[in-house]
């Protein structure tokens, strides 16, 4: 298993973990399955965005090229903004 930061490499497995665990989360269905393009859209942005920066450190869990683990963590001392 190997600990890094995510790379550009790992955006769709990361958009696809986000999409899971917001619908695990949705306890009354209100999420539609077709809201997942948008959401797909917003979320790749985002990514793109921060993956270079300061202001997000996004670490993954990665086994056999699978990431298993992440977590996304803010630096409050970025000079970024959202």
């Amino acid at each position: 298993m190997e600990i890094r930061l995510a790379e550009e490499k790992d955006i769709d497995q990361l958009i696809k973990m986000r999409w899971d665990f917001t619908i695990e989360e949705d306890y009354e269905n209100k999420i539609q399955p077709s809201a997942f393009e948008d959401f797909k859209q917003e979320c790749r942005i985002f990514l793109e965005k921060y993956l270079d920066g300061d202001q997000w450190f996004i670490w993954i869990a990665e086994d056999e090229g699978r990431i298993v683990s992440h977590i996304y963590r803010i630096n409050t001392k970025s000079s970024e903004t959202w």
